[in-house]
């Protein structure tokens, strides 16, 4: 689901239904230009699901090689539009037949060259912390854990307890993960239809892990 046609709307029920399953506190914050924080918070979890599957996208080597190659091809192609249009030199004969309606051509060009640009931007970089030994999952978490603290007040925090010992010692496999962001962060995710590769949801423990390295 790594295309915008296949990913559901996230709607303000679900947002409501995340809220009510995570047993989260009341919103404590109300934006006077969308006086319902439901519907706000909607908004934030589909930008926060656009900017995983773009980071994700700007993860794959492959992609930025496209990327880089699309965009030296457009940058060439404007050039030599340019050149002709203005009559600053010589150019193939194909393009002596140019007329007027290419000059909105070029316009879409550079629209076209602007939004690559704004794909692989310094800030869209620095957002997704890509290339900053933070993963696109834990990049989520981070953002969930400031609209955490955005819409409720309190930091994102979580308990470890343990349920399985072995004489006194606590197995690893015991540790339970608890808390009201992990139950939140849990929920949304799902809703957001973000999980590991092989389709199975990220777990209390990896998203309690995600949380503590962001966090330092």
């Amino acid at each position: 689901m790594t295309h915008p046609i296949d990913r559901k709307i996230i709607t303000t029920e679900a947002v409501r239904g995340i809220l009510r399953d995570a047993g989260a506190p009341p919103i404590v914050y109300i934006d006077d230009g969308h006086p319902d924080p439901y519907g706000a918070l909607r908004e934030d979890l589909e930008s926060i699901r656009s900017l995983y599957f773009t980071g994700l996208e700007l993860r794959a080597p492959q992609c930025r090689q496209e990327v880089a190659r699309i965009l030296a091809a457009a940058t060439d192609l404007r050039s030599l539009i340019s050149l002709e249009i203005g009559g600053e030199k010589p150019t193939p004969p194909f393009f002596h037949a140019l007329n007027i309606r290419h000059h909105g051509f070029l316009r879409h060009l550079n629209s076209f060259i602007a939004d690559l640009e704004g794909d692989t931007s310094p800030a869209l970089v620095r957002q997704l912390d890509v290339f900053r030994g933070v993963s696109a999952f834990e990049n989520v978490i981070r953002m969930l854990a400031d609209r955490w603290r955005h819409y409720f007040d309190m930091e994102p925090t979580y308990t470890i307890t343990v349920d399985t010992f072995v004489g006194d010692k606590a197995q690893i496999g015991g540790e339970v993960r608890s808390g009201g962001f992990v139950d939140f962060a849990e929920r949304a995710l799902a809703v957001m239809g973000i999980c590991k590769s092989d389709g199975t949801p990220y777990s209390r423990r990896a998203i309690s892990a995600a949380l503590t390295k962001v966090k330092r």
